[in-house]
């Protein structure tokens, strides 16, 4: 590079300096996760169901449980973290292949307790434990 040259592309990067200091600073309240947008309503700590049902996994135990105003809602208890960097709950209609269509009920990224509420479909469905990032399926939730 000439001496011209070098001189001006210090002056460039020396005005860019700040503008790209603010730029990202004003970035960081953006760094929340894309899904916890997405997350549904949490339900109460103790809710009262009409009938449950409930499996143990090595991961966590699960338990199903139908509302009286006809909602589902599932508790997990997460024994240990997965070995996955952003595991979370899906619901699974009937194409369970598209992963798109999947309905996505909230994260399980930390060990304790987990409560989902969502609407039963009309279809047979599954729950399954997915991660987006790597695109494999963690664990699937049968309630038999």
């Amino acid at each position: 590079m000439i001496r011209p040259l070098r001189k001006r592309h210090r002056i460039m990067w020396l005005a860019l300096l700040p503008v790209i200091s603010i730029l990202f600073v004003k970035s960081f309240p953006s760094f929340k996760t894309y899904r916890e947008k997405e997350t549904k309503a949490q339900v109460p700590d103790s809710p009262t169901f009409m009938e449950t049902v409930s499996t143990e996994k090595p991961y966590f135990d699960a338990r199903l449980g139908t509302l009286s105003s006809g909602e589902q809602v599932l508790q997990m208890n997460l024994k240990t973290a997965f070995d996955s960097p952003a595991p979370g709950v899906y619901l699974v209609g009937g194409n369970r292949e598209d992963v798109k269509a999947y309905q996505f009920l909230g994260d399980v990224n930390t060990t304790g307790n987990h409560q989902f509420k969502f609407e039963k479909p009309n279809d047979s469905y599954q729950l399954i434990v997915y991660d987006p990032i790597k695109k494999i399926q963690l664990e699937t939730i049968n309630f038999q």
